[in-house]
């Protein structure tokens, strides 16, 4: 059950543009960020934690979504924690009338933890 969930999560990202590598973020000086995602860009603002190992993601000003960060040459990876990603999902979903967004939520609300 767990790995039919995961694929039908995995399919529901790929609509919403999220496929390895395909996401472009643009931090600027001045704390603000802009994210592309296929034909999709969101901005906002970001902050650094004292050690430079993780970033927190303010869309819209709003919707905070932390991330543990690492880079290899030029490319950042960052990982966010679930329950940080389901909410941005679901505020997506709720603001953009995206469905993908809102079966993602409710698939990820299937998960424990």
């Amino acid at each position: 059950m767990a790995n039919r969930i995961g694929k039908s999560i995995d399919q529901q990202l790929q609509k919403l543009g999220f496929v390895e590598g395909s996401t472009v973020f643009l931090f600027e000086p001045d704390g603000t960020f802009s994210q592309t995602t296929g034909q999709n860009t969101l901005q906002g603002s970001y902050e650094w934690d004292s050690n430079g190992s993780a970033l927190t993601l303010k869309y819209l000003n709003h919707i905070p979504l932390k991330a543990t960060v690492s880079a290899s040459g030029n490319h950042l990876s960052l990982l966010f924690e679930a329950s940080n990603f389901l909410s941005f999902i679901t505020f997506l979903g709720t603001h953009s009338r995206i469905s993908a967004a809102d079966t993602l939520a409710t698939l990820f609300k299937s998960f424990e933890g």
